[in-house]
Parts: structure tokens; sequence; C-alpha cells
């Protein structure tokens, strides 16, 4: 029974609401996971994140559009796969992951990797 919320347990209440949310969103075929959670001692609050499964979402649409521009594939030769391109990063624009970690990269590293 949790008395109270702190980091800990919220660790736990959000493995179980994934758990919860991948039920139902198998049965329905969408992806639904919960977002960032914000909390006092009291009370919590999150979102919840909702996708078709095969819908691009505005973020992929920017991804797919920026890679298209410079000529680059999603998925380099040594398996780095390119996830996201940060609009707001003026160094490291693209988010590659390689080896289940995630890195960050320039463009002229970028032609490196996925040309």
């Amino acid at each position: 029974m949790i008395k109270q919320f702190d980091k800990t347990n919220l660790k736990n209440v959000r493995t179980d609401i994934n758990a919860i949310l991948a039920t139902y969103a198998k049965k329905n075929g969408i992806e639904l996971s919960i977002g960032n959670i914000s909390f006092t001692s009291g009370t919590f609050t999150s979102k919840i994140n909702a996708k078709v499964i095969g819908a691009q979402t505005p973020a992929d649409h920017v991804l797919t559009s920026v890679l298209a521009a410079h000529n680059l594939k999603t998925v380099g030769a040594d398996g780095r796969v390119m996830t996201k391109y940060n609009t707001r990063g003026k160094l490291y624009p693209f988010v590659y992951s390689h080896g289940g970690k995630s890195y960050k990269c320039s463009l002229s590293t970028a032609k490196i990797y996925f040309a």
C-alpha cells in the first residue's frame, strides 16, 4: 500500500501502468506508453502517449524529411539506427542508437555513418 509518492514507488507504479497499457494496446492494435510523471507526496500527474501502429508522428516526418534532404539512410552499415532529429539541437541534431545505447551526432558524422 502506498502512503505517499516518491521516486522509488513511482517507478513501480509506472511499470504497473505500462503493463496495463500494453495489454490494452495489444488488444486494440495501438501503441500506448506513460509520459513524464510530476508528483507531490499526495498526488502525481502524467500523460498517456498513444499512436496507431504504423502511423507517422510529426517527429517521424521531420526525421524522414531531413534524411531525404541529405541522402541519408535510416540504418547504417554497422547496424546503427537513426531514431530522431532534434530540431533544436544546433551542434548535434541527429540521434541514433547502437548497441542498446543512444548517441547524438552532427550532420558531418551522420553523413559518415548513414551515407
